[in-house]
């Protein structure tokens, strides 16, 4: 017998919102209990790593384009969207 398959890491990252309906979290609760891998996946999805950027980090990030491309440095601004994109 094969092993069950993982629910989409969505559907991980929705359960104990109060979104799913009731047999979708039931679901997802029960594989959470039983698979280590999707206990630590949920983990590290939900660490301030993955968080978004708050309003104030969004306003700051403004700033430092806008500062940027003013100083006629188009790479500074490239390199600082880049870093947005990652961090969003």
């Amino acid at each position: 017998m094969s092993a069950p398959r993982c629910p989409d890491p969505d559907l991980l990252l929705a359960s104990g919102e109060g979104v799913l309906p009731e047999q979708l979290e039931r679901e997802a609760q029960a594989h959470l209990a039983e698979c280590a891998l999707c206990r630590q996946l949920l983990e590290d999805l939900r660490s301030p790593a993955f968080a978004e950027p708050t309003l104030d980090e969004l306003a700051r990030l403004e700033r430092t384009v806008f500062a940027a491309k003013t100083k006629g440095r188009p790479w500074k601004t490239a390199a600082v969207i880049a870093a947005a994109v990652l961090l969003a």
